[in-house]
C-alpha cells in the first residue's frame, strides 16, 4: 500500500472516530432533530401546508423540494409525488415534479462526474483504468 494511500486511511478512520464520540454525546438532540425532520417529511398534509403557505412560489419551493428529494435520500419520494398532484392537480403536479426530478438528477451527475474523476484517478492507477 502506498504511504499516501495510508495517510489516508489514517485521516479517515481519525474522522469516523471523531464523528462517532460527537454522535454519542450529542446523540439524544441529535435523534430528536432528525426524528422532527423525518417526521415533518413523512407527513403529507404538513408538507402540503408548508409548500401551499408561499402561494405563487409555491411550483418553485416544490420543484427544489423534489431536487433535494434526489440529491438526499431520506426525503421520501412517494410524498412529495402525492403532494404535487394534491397541490397543482394531475398534470401540473406531474410537470413540475418531473422539472424538480430532471434538475435534481442532473445535479447528481454533475457531482459525480467532477467528484468522480477527480477521485477515481488518485485511488485506481492508471494501468488498471486502461483495462476498465
Amino acid at each position: 500500500m502506498k504511504p499516501r494511500a495510508k495517510k489516508i486511511i489514517i485521516l479517515c478512520s481519525i474522522l469516523v472516530v471523531v464523528f462517532c464520540v460527537i454522535a454519542y454525546f450529542y446523540r439524544e438532540p441529535l435523534l430528536e432533530a432528525f426524528s422532527r425532520v423525518y417526521y415533518f417529511l413523512a407527513d403529507v398534509e404538513k408538507i402540503r401546508e408548508f409548500i401551499g403557505s408561499f402561494g405563487t412560489g409555491a411550483p418553485v419551493v416544490f420543484i427544489i423540494m423534489q431536487i433535494l428529494q434526489v440529491l438526499l435520500a431520506p426525503i421520501p419520494g412517494e410524498a412529495t409525488g402525492l403532494i404535487g398532484g394534491f397541490l397543482f392537480g394531475t398534470l401540473k403536479g406531474f410537470f413540475y415534479s418531473s422539472i424538480g426530478l430532471s434538475l435534481g438528477s442532473i445535479i447528481n451527475f454533475m457531482i459525480g462526474r467532477f467528484f468522480g474523476t477527480r477521485y477515481i484517478s488518485k485511488l485506481i492507477p492508471e494501468k488498471k483504468k486502461k483495462k476498465v
